[in-house]
C-alpha cells in the first residue's frame, strides 16, 4: 500500500521528500490522541524547506468515510469563515479512491500539541495558566465558528428528546432509568431553540494546536453542520473527563469526574469559570453537557465498539450518581 499512496502523491504534486512524521509537526495531521486512520503520511514539499502537503490514509469502509466527511466539511466550513479564522483549520486539496484505500490530502498547519500531562500533579501556576488560555481560546473558537456557519432555520427539542432516546437504546442493560426518562420529558416539554451550525464534534485536547499564541484546530472526521452551536463547549467536561481517565489510569469515568469537575480541584474550577463565562444558549448548561455525552456514547455504538462507551457512563452518573451531582453541582442537569 505504501507504495501505492506514494505513486498517487507523484500524480498530483512534485513530490521531493517522503517520509516519517517530524515530531513537532505530529499533531498538525493526526491530532495528539489515537486516530482510527492508518498512521502514513506522505510529505509533499513543493520545493520549500517546510511540507506543504499531507496525505492521511485509510484502508477500511467506516475510516475511508470519516475522511471523505472531513474533506467535506473542511470544503464547506474554510470559504465561510472570515480569513484570520480560516488560518485555524486545514487547507482541503483533494479525497482520492484507489480501490483499496483513501487519502484526504490537507495543507500542513504548523503548531506545538497542548496536550497537558499537569492533571496528573498539583497544578503549577503555568499548568493553570495553560489550562485557562485553552478553555478561553476553544470556547471562544467554538461560537465564532457556529455563528459563521449557523443555519437560518431554527432548531427545536424534539431532536434532542430523540437523542436521549437513541442513547438509552445503546445501553447493554437497563439500568434505573428514571431520571433518565425524567430528563428526556423535561427536554421534550423545553421551549428551547437554537440554529444549527458546523461544529468540529472532536474538539480533544489532542486535536488543538498552539501556533504563535493562535489556537489551530485539526481531524475534522466527526464534523457536522446539523450540530447544537453550544456542542463543542458543552463536550469540554467530559473531554476533560476523558483525558484524566488516561492519564492518571482511573478505573471509570465516574472517577475521573470526581477528579477533575468539582470547584474545590483547580481544574474543575477552571472549567466551570470559563463555561459559564460563554455560556449564552437557551438550553441549560447542564443539560447540554448530558446531552453531548450520550451523543458521543450513541456514536461510539453506531461505530460498532463492542466495549461500553465511558461516556455513556459519563452521562449516567451526571443524571443519577448522588456524589457527583453533590460535588460538582454547577453539572447537575436539573
Amino acid at each position: 500500500m505504501i507504495r501505492d499512496v506514494i505513486a498517487l502523491a507523484k500524480e498530483h504534486w512534485p513530490v521531493w521528500f517522503l517520509g516519517e512524521l517530524p515530531e513537532e509537526l505530529a499533531g498538525s495531521i493526526l491530532g495528539g490522541g489515537s486516530s482510527h486512520t492508518d498512521r502514513f503520511i506522505v510529505f509533499v514539499h513543493r520545493g520549500r524547506a517546510e511540507p506543504q502537503v499531507a496525505m492521511k490514509v485509510a484502508s477500511t469502509a467506516l475510516d475511508a468515510d470519516r475522511l471523505r466527511n472531513e474533506y467535506t466539511a473542511l470544503s464547506r466550513v474554510r470559504p465561510l469563515l472570515d480569513a484570520e479564522l480560516q488560518k485555524t483549520i486545514p487547507e482541503p486539496l483533494g479525497v482520492y479512491d484507489s480501490g483499496d484505500f483513501t487519502v484526504l490530502a490537507t495543507g500542513v498547519l504548523r503548531g506545538k500539541g497542548v496536550l497537558v500531562p499537569a492533571l496528573a500533579g498539583s497544578g503549577s501556576v503555568p499548568a493553570r495558566l495553560v489550562m485557562r488560555q485553552l478553555f478561553r481560546q476553544t470556547f471562544e473558537w467554538s461560537r465564532n465558528l457556529a455563528h459563521a456557519t449557523r443555519r437560518v432555520t431554527p432548531s427545536g427539542p424534539s431532536e434532542l428528546a430523540q437523542l436521549v432516546e437513541g442513547f438509552i437504546a445503546t445501553l447493554p442493560h437497563e439500568p434505573s432509568l428514571r431520571n433518565v426518562r425524567a430528563f428526556q420529558k423535561a427536554v421534550s416539554e423545553s421551549r428551547m431553540t437554537w440554529f444549527a451550525a458546523w461544529q468540529h464534534r472532536d474538539l480533544a485536547v489532542g486535536n488543538v494546536l498552539r501556533y504563535r499564541g493562535n489556537l489551530r484546530v485539526v481531524d475534522w472526521e466527526h464534523a457536522s453542520p446539523e450540530s447544537e452551536p453550544w456542542y463543542d463547549i458543552a463536550s469540554a467536561p467530559g473531554r476533560m473527563c476523558h483525558l484524566a481517565l488516561t492519564q492518571l489510569g482511573l478505573s471509570s469515568m465516574k472517577d475521573a469526574a470526581l477528579r477533575v469537575l468539582p470547584t474545590d480541584t483547580w481544574h474543575g474550577r477552571i472549567l466551570s469559570n470559563e463555561m459559564d463565562s460563554v455560556w449564552a444558549y437557551d438550553v441549560p448548561l447542564g443539560w447540554a453537557v448530558a446531552l453531548s455525552a450520550m451523543s458521543v456514547a450513541k456514536r461510539h455504538h453506531d461505530e460498532g465498539r463492542q466495549e461500553p462507551s465511558p461516556w455513556g457512563e459519563f452521562a449516567i452518573a451526571l443524571l443519577d450518581d448522588d456524589e457527583l451531582r453533590s460535588r460538582a453541582s454547577w453539572l447537575v442537569p436539573s
